[in-house]
């Protein structure tokens, strides 16, 4: 079964691979391998909050904001912000991408047009927490705990 996550990061991985490899640039015809998923390529490794949102939503920089009070704790939990701005191209890591139009990604992630949302997709690549309203950084963290540490020590009973 297709996830709405997984449609989305064959979505991105695939115009990630055609904006890389156009098919008139001089050369040796791209390799045929399918382009790596996006979101499944941070599997295991970064937590990725998906925010949608107008340009104009005030919610959109109170979430920036939220980030950059925390910083600390935003890094630690390995977390990835992928702004889906209405009219504008997709920014990871404040990196803009040449990626399909937020209406796509809104598509595949099921999000409302005109309304803001955030989408955390865990380390293990799922969705653990949808809300309309700027998520905090401890939020987001308790929602999608580290895994426990196999080298620490444990208490006895």
């Amino acid at each position: 079964m297709t996830t709405p996550l997984r449609k989305l990061a064959s979505l991105i991985g695939l115009l990630l691979c055609l904006t890389a490899c156009p098919s008139n640039a001089p050369g040796p015809s791209p390799d045929p391998t399918p382009p790596p998923d996006l979101l499944e390529s941070f599997k295991g490794e970064h937590r990725v909050l998906v925010v949608f949102a107008a340009e104009d939503d005030p919610a959109l920089e109170t979430q920036r904001a939220e980030i950059k009070a925390h910083k600390t704790q935003w890094r630690g939990a390995d977390l990835l912000l992928l702004e889906v701005v209405e009219g504008s191209p997709l920014r990871l890591a404040g990196q803009t991408m040449q990626v399909p139009p937020a209406a796509h990604v809104r598509e595949a992630l099921s999000a409302e047009t005109g309304r803001f949302t955030a989408v955390l997709v865990g380390l293990d690549g799922e969705e653990k927490m949808r809300i309309h309203s700027p998520a905090l950084v401890a939020d987001l963290i308790a929602a999608d705990p580290p895994p426990a540490d196999p080298l620490a020590p444990t208490q006895a009973p």
